[in-house]
């Protein structure tokens, strides 16, 4: 794997997010945010040019949080493949929707084209709330990972859309470049947790 995808890929960790911050303190932490990115003016969302991911344009914040949490197991079903501790798999299963755990078997036989740090399961105490904590931060890497490379105006209407304390990861995992071999598997990903969840919510 190139150094820069998995320096970006491995960061992952266990912490919980941070709760909302209030509005005032989110709008200053916000603009910290794209000054750091270097946002001086932003093209209207209409005019910018159409990628695989213009999609996530369309998504609500509450949409792109659930889509956030689809992409994380990702990493799990990685993950998954290696144990065979039946109490693991039960308690995974626990943690998870109904929903969630379709989307887990579908991605059990995908072949994942990108190494990342484990989760940990071997060890886990099989708390669900916890594992569901540590899946949306992976997923918020994943999307920043798939991002990368993406026009910057792109970028800040999606980290706009969400909370500052998510936007904050998610802008430190992106890159201004694309990552070779990782960025078009991600963005692949991405689409594919899109689909899923629009199927299943046509049922």
């Amino acid at each position: 794997m190139p150094k820069e995808s998995a320096e970006i890929l491995s960061t992952m960790t266990s912490s919980p997010l941070v709760e909302e911050p209030a509005p005032a303190v989110q709008n200053f932490l916000f603009s910290l945010l794209f000054d750091k990115l270097k946002f001086s003016s932003v093209q209207p969302a209409a005019f910018l040019a159409e990628t695989a991911l213009t999609p996530l344009l369309g998504l609500s914040k509450s949409q792109l949080i659930e889509l956030i949490d689809y992409l994380g197991i990702y990493d799990l079903a990685q993950e998954l493949r290696q144990i065979v501790d039946k109490s693991v798999i039960k308690n995974v299963n626990n943690a998870l929707s109904v929903k969630k755990q379709r989307f887990l078997k579908i991605c059990m036989h995908q072949k994942e084209k990108i190494s990342v740090a484990k989760l940990g399961l071997i060890n886990w105490q099989g708390d669900g709330p916890q594992l569901v904590r540590v899946l949306h931060r992976r997923g918020l890497l994943r999307l920043g990972g798939a991002l990368s490379g993406q026009d910057p105006d792109f970028i800040w209407y999606i980290i706009h859309r969400l909370d500052s304390g998510r936007g904050n990861i998610v802008e430190k995992s992106y890159s201004k470049k694309e990552i070779p071999l990782t960025s078009s598997s991600l963005v692949m990903q991405v689409l594919g947790a899109i689909n899923f969840i629009k199927k299943m919510g046509e049922k």
